[in-house]
């Protein structure tokens, strides 16, 4: 049972359980847990252990959710507030667990500024009722930091 539980907690079941029973909540994706990739796809070593929030993300590298996400068909919007760049240079990417390719969501709009930004997702490339991978990317020339990050899901 133990071994379960351990297993449960360390695949998918935090975001996902989230997103899929608390319809309508906010999901911070930095809070539950990312790891940032470079731009070969090469897991970069972070600080288990941060003082805040913020995520320092060069350009070309990604920030990747820990969990994978459970995707129901809903309406997906996301929102990020970054500091030293424009929100408008972060790109999500998502990927069906199963497939071997990530696709391109779009990049965030602003809306306040060149700081915030929102991300309409009015359906997942490869279908609903099954776990997605996803991640942020910086296309812009300069580091940016991301000082927020969250979901929350709408009935369409």
């Amino acid at each position: 049972m133990v071994l379960l539980v351990l297993i449960l907690t360390i695949t998918c079941i935090p975001l996902t359980a989230m997103a899929s029973e608390s319809h309508g909540q906010v999901i911070d994706i930095l809070a539950d847990g990312y790891y940032i990739t470079d731009p070969d796809g090469n897991v970069v070593p972070t600080a288990r252990f941060t003082v805040d929030e913020n995520v320092v993300l060069k350009p070309g590298y990604s920030l990747n959710a820990q969990n994978n996400v459970w995707y129901n068909g809903e309406i997906l919007r996301f929102y990020a507030s970054v500091s030293n760049a424009r929100v408008t240079d972060l790109e999500l990417k998502a990927q069906r667990v199963n497939s071997s390719k990530f696709n391109s969501l779009g990049s965030f709009i602003a809306t306040q500024g060149q700081w915030y930004g929102c991300l309409e997702c009015i359906g997942m490339p490869d279908g609903s009722q099954c776990y997605y991978r996803i991640k942020f990317i910086n296309n812009g020339s300069s580091t940016m930091t991301i000082d927020s990050l969250t979901a929350k899901e709408y009935t369409p």
